[in-house]
């Protein structure tokens, strides 16, 4: 009876509220797909002879039209004299197959392919083109061309095209909804003579693609960026920011040496029985060796431990999120493996669990938020115990964070700026890394300031850099609500409970307010351009009043931990594995609801969304706190054993570097590529391991040399 009521309910509501009729207009795209399948014959009758006004198609195909325009084309007629001179003279050349001639020819494609399926970066052998150099340096261009057509009549496109349709209504009829390669976009590399300009390139390959493109009905409109044409030289300029960063970071790395060496001979007079002068102790703040035994120094008894390891794994995904959406931003070999997740029209929760959680995952870094307080916690109950001074302590220890996380932070971004532009080149290299320049010599300053979220997101120096700022501002919350609460319990939870509401509330709010979606979703007008205008990233992905739940989480679990062994409760086995299973499964649900958003026929619902925008962020606090308050008990038997152990305390302990240089890391590698990726599962494999490898490798340099002497300073100032 009561199962008849619900489906009588449900049926009711349907009557009364039907969804929106999504067959009839998706995205603003009218779609005919019904009108087709009732006049099949003759609607392809009619775009086969392009009657009723319809679009006039091409006879050839796009790539035949491509091959008549570059076959032969050059630069010539066109530009400064010094360029018609090197151009005439790489014609002349080119007829006689002169070596260096057919180089700069064959470094480039002239009949693009993969046109249908989304290869739009036909990139030909850049190092082929820029290592000509006698009689003429060969100078690499990356062209945009823009298709579409002079004129469509009464043409209304289909979002997909059938499989009976004109290819050419798969470029010309592009509808661009964010989660396709735009086909109609193609871009071109050209090996042209050094004295030529981007603007030549752009005038004399507009004018080849006018004269053949206008005649088929075809708009080809050209666009040739200044920083996509480069050579083998080094156009960055060596000013006297790069010499003094360069100075600094010798200075440390040779001190790192001399105090290592100064170490050694310490211990070989320890071992000796000599004494040593005390003002040498201070030399071991920047010995390798000391650090490194700090690094490697393992406490088997020590509980929270075993959150090293459970950081290091979520480390690791954020590490093959970050690596994954760089390599998407680039030229992909075969995008409908990705098209295919973000037009998956029926999703699923059980199909793929590992792309539900990588397409949902703009949560990935709450897990750092929840640890960070609950760790927090209790470091800070031991220190405010300790010490029994005022309301003073609280900005002491918040100067005393801010002076840790400082000088790794600002050396990475220094070499960001003055270092890393230097190291790479390659067909994107200088359009991509002058813009992440450019943001941190103008804002560099926000970012050491901890203020970087709440600027424009378009000036934000490091895109990852949002998550430290978040960081410093959780820990002035979390040190002034743990001394309250230390002076007062009851006072303290009230003030928890009050900012966990507030944290709950903002995110809907915002998200109902403003009808955003719910979290940020990954499509390709986000992936091309991740500073573009988007309102969830700028208003719910950054700003630390969206995220404080998890933070608020790790502080309560902290509260409820220390309360439970007070009162000596404890879980048995069964209870701690099953409780943390059925926790498990439940936020998974939660977490991969998100996929449903991206079904481009489902009606936008506010209190969905804005209830996912709640709910997103009580995933891992959930989770965690679960698994805080079971640890605390019983544990995890043997389990615990692959999460606390020598190795992942020694790795966990590098984090913070690992966090900071990853992205600058990635982007090294990934701006510098010659060649468009294909994402099978062996080459991700290849991309995220040795991502992980060079990311921990630089931290460690950076831990080393950085991070720790200066941690070890600030200790002793502080703490003495």
């Amino acid at each position: 009876m009561s199962c008849a009521l619900v489906i009588f309910f449900f049926g009711f509501l349907t009557a009364v509220y039907p969804y929106e009729n999504a067959s009839v207009q998706k995205n603003g795209v009218l779609d005919t797909g019904n009108m087709v399948s009732q006049n099949s014959d003759n609607s392809t009758l009619d775009r086969n002879n392009n009657t009723n006004h319809d679009l006039v198609y091409p006879r050839e195909w796009l790539a035949d039209l491509f091959y008549q325009s570059l076959v032969t084309f050059s630069v010539k007629d066109v530009g400064s004299s010094a360029c018609k001179v090197q151009t005439q003279m790489y014609l002349n050349h080119l007829k006689n197959n002169s070596r260096w001639a057919v180089k700069m020819s064959d470094s480039w494609v002239k009949y693009p392919n993969g046109l249908l399926i989304g290869l739009t970066h036909h990139i030909g052998v850049y190092d082929e083109c820029i290592n000509v150099h006698q009689p003429v340096q060969g100078k690499y261009c990356m062209s945009n061309i823009q298709l579409h057509p002079v004129t469509t009549g009464t043409k209304k496109f289909s979002q997909k095209p059938g499989n009976n349709d004109p290819a050419w209504e798969e470029i010309l009829g592009f509808n661009d909804v964010g989660d396709q390669v735009r086909r109609n976009h193609v871009n071109i590399g050209i090996c042209i003579p050094e004295a030529c300009t981007f603007e030549d390139l752009e005038f004399a390959l507009q004018r080849r693609l006018d004269s053949i493109f206008l005649a088929q009905n075809v708009n080809a409109t050209v666009k040739v960026e200044p920083s996509l044409c480069s050579t083998n030289k080094d156009v960055h300029p060596f000013g006297m920011g790069y010499h003094l960063t360069r100075m600094i970071l010798v200075l440390l790395f040779l001190t790192c040496c001399l105090s290592t060496i100064v170490h050694l001979i310490i211990l070989k007079k320890i071992k000796d029985n000599e004494e040593t002068s005390k003002f040498v102790t201070y030399i071991k703040w920047f010995s390798i060796i000391q650090n490194m035994s700090d690094l490697l120094k393992y406490e088997k008894k020590n509980p929270l431990d075993v959150f090293y390891g459970v950081k290091l794994l979520n480390m690791a995904i954020v590490l093959c999120t970050h690596k994954y959406l760089y390599i998407v931003w680039g030229p992909l070999q075969y995008p409908p493996q990705v098209e295919e997740a973000l037009m998956n029209k029926r999703p699923s929760l059980f199909d793929n669990v590992f792309q539900n959680v990588m397409y949902t995952s703009s949560n990935g870094v709450d897990p750092f938020f929840f640890f960070s307080a609950y760790l927090t916690y209790f470091s800070l109950k031991s220190h405010y115990n300790k010490r029994k001074s005022g309301w003073s302590e609280v900005p002491r220890n918040i100067l005393y964070k801010y002076l840790r996380m400082v000088p790794a932070y600002g050396a990475v971004i220094l070499a960001t700026i003055y270092i890393i532009p230097h190291m790479r080149n390659g067909p994107f290299w200088s359009y991509k890394i002058q813009p992440e320049i450019d943001r941190c010599k103008h804002y560099g300053w926000t970012n050491l300031l901890f203020i970087n979220n709440f600027i424009g997101y378009d000036k934000q120096c490091l895109l990852h850099s949002w998550y430290i700022s978040c960081l410093l501002q959780f820990h002035v919350i979390g040190a002034s609500v743990l001394y309250v609460y230390y002076k007062s319990k009851r006072r303290g939870l009230m003030l928890m409970w009050s900012i966990l509401i507030i944290s709950l509330t903002t995110p809907f709010v915002l998200t109902f307010y403003n009808r955003s979606i719910g979290f940020v979703k990954l499509n390709y007008s986000n992936l091309e351009n991740v500073f573009n205008d988007s309102q969830e990233f700028k208003d719910l992905y950054r700003p630390f009043y969206t995220r404080m739940t998890p933070y608020v989480g790790g502080l309560l679990a902290g509260v409820l931990v220390d309360n439970l062994k007070e009162r000596k409760i404890q879980f048995s086995m069964t209870t701690t594995y099953v409780g943390s299973f059925i926790t498990l499964i439940v936020v998974y649900f939660i977490q991969a609801y998100a996929v449903f958003f991206y079904d481009s026929t489902r009606p936008y619902n506010a209190i969905e969304h804005a209830l996912y925008a709640t709910l997103s962020h009580c995933t891992f606090t959930i989770l965690f706190g679960v698994v805080t308050v079971f640890h605390s008990s019983w544990g995890y038997g043997y389990l615990e054993n692959v999460f606390n152990n020598r190795i992942t305390v020694f790795f966990g302990k590098m984090l913070y570097s690992v966090y900071l240089v990853n992205i600058v890391v990635i982007m090294s590698m990934d701006y510098s590529r010659r060649f468009a990726v294909y994402l099978g599962e062996e080459q991700l494999f290849k991309e995220f391991t040795y991502n992980a490898c060079a990311c921990y490798f630089v931290a460690f340099v950076l831990y080393l040399s950085v991070e720790a002497p200066f941690a070890n300073i600030t200790k002793k100032i502080f703490y003495g």
